[in-house]
């Protein structure tokens, strides 16, 4: 069985840009593998490649990033045990989609056991919408992602309808506050009340919130409350109270 990890970065990114996340996430130990994903690759899947497409208001899997994904992930067609996500901005809404279309529609979506989706963690994730002239900003451009991340989007609308499986899925988010700007409860990017999901147990990363803003959430080390966010998720759902005893005399 046992427990597995796989990282999704944010918009306009690639694994490079988690890497300081999946070194820490691998030596901590509490995975038996951390995967990280490269959304846009081979020319196939861009930056304007949408989340997920829709005819009408179907959803089609077909030049997505959520197809990207689950095209990746079946390198991980020998696993059977938990397998955990950890996103990144957009990152969280791929995941979220894919857990929407893919694996709750198909049992067997990976392989004859599953695997069983263990949790979904997101960090700076717009699940409300994102303020576009945000990435207008740090980005200089819009593009179907960045459309369908607008509170109004028929994206958004879908993904966080009924069924959104926070009941069936343990979810969970967290994001900084700080901001050039001036404004309260907004990390550059995405205000807080945005980053939260219907149903969704919000994790806050504490007094040290507004020192983090939606950039450098991801620029981690052994001390960022980020590891502690996702070392207290494991530990709250993922292990004995032996296993965490252990752990705690080991740290």
């Amino acid at each position: 069985m046992g427990h597995g990890l796989v990282i999704v970065h944010g918009f306009a990114g690639n694994s490079a840009h988690m890497s300081a996340i999946h070194r820490i996430l691998t030596r901590i130990g509490f995975f038996d593998f951390v995967y990280s994903l490269n959304l846009y690759r081979n020319n196939v899947y861009t930056v304007h490649s949408p989340i997920i497409d829709f005819d009408d208001t179907t959803p089609v899997l077909e030049g997505s990033l959520v197809e990207s994904a689950y095209e990746q992930l079946q390198r991980l067609d020998f696993f059977s045990g938990s397998l955990h996500f950890l996103g990144y901005s957009l990152g969280g809404l791929v995941i979220r989609a894919l857990l929407k279309e893919v694996i709750k529609k198909d049992l067997g979506w990976l392989n004859d056991y599953g695997p069983h989706v263990g949790s979904v963690l997101m960090l700076a994730t717009p699940n409300q919408g994102a303020i576009k002239e945000g990435f207008v900003r740090r980005y200089g451009m819009v593009t179907r992602e960045v459309d369908q991340m607008e509170s109004d989007s028929l994206f958004l609308d879908w993904l966080n309808s009924s069924p959104n499986y926070v009941d069936e899925v343990p979810h969970y988010s967290m994001i900084g506050t700080q901001n050039n700007q001036g404004f309260v409860d907004y990390d550059g990017l995405v205000e807080k009340k945005a980053s939260v999901v219907p149903g969704i147990k919000s994790v806050d990363i504490g007094p040290v919130s507004d020192k983090i803003n939606h950039f450098n959430i991801i620029a981690w080390n052994d001390r960022e409350p980020a590891t502690k966010f996702v070392k207290d998720v494991v530990l709250d759902h993922y292990y004995t109270i032996t296993d965490k005893l252990m752990l705690i005399r080991e740290g």
